[in-house]
């Protein structure tokens, strides 16, 4: 063989395994739910790993997933994980959410603004405000 054509070889196998890399790095990225939001709303898997460090006023984008009213709570999941589970069966990554207002229904998005507080039940948002989406 000539070393022209070994070169053009190498050269082509060589961009096929960049390219090869790049993919499949680009398929380890965390799904949209996972990645920090850009405006300040918290994820449900953000919240439930560390609850204890939110002392202040947050948000939080997540789906409901149980709805308790006589005890004014709802349960909030991740947007990934709320569409593909029933309800009462999602308590992986599950916020607790203590509101005094209209309950929203089971499935809905919502954005719940409140603070991490301590109840006889653990640590619960209490809601100051709940946007349904």
């Amino acid at each position: 063989m000539k070393v022209s054509t070994v070169l053009i070889i190498l050269v082509a196998a060589a961009a096929v395994g960049l390219g090869w890399y790049v993919w499949v790095q680009k398929s380890d990225e965390p799904i949209e739910s996972e990645l920090p939001s850009t405006d300040g709303v918290l994820t449900v898997k953000q919240v439930s790993e560390h609850p204890g460090k939110f002392t202040g006023q947050i948000r939080i984008l997540g789906i409901v997933s149980q709805v308790e009213k006589e005890q004014a709570l709802f349960g909030l999941v991740d947007k990934a994980e709320g569409f593909s589970c029933l309800p009462d069966q999602c308590s992986d990554c599950l916020v607790p959410v203590s509101w005094d207002g209209p309950m929203p229904e089971i499935g809905q998005i919502t954005i719940v603004t409140g603070r991490v507080e301590t109840s006889p039940q653990g640590l619960v948002v209490t809601a100051s405000k709940v946007d349904r989406q």
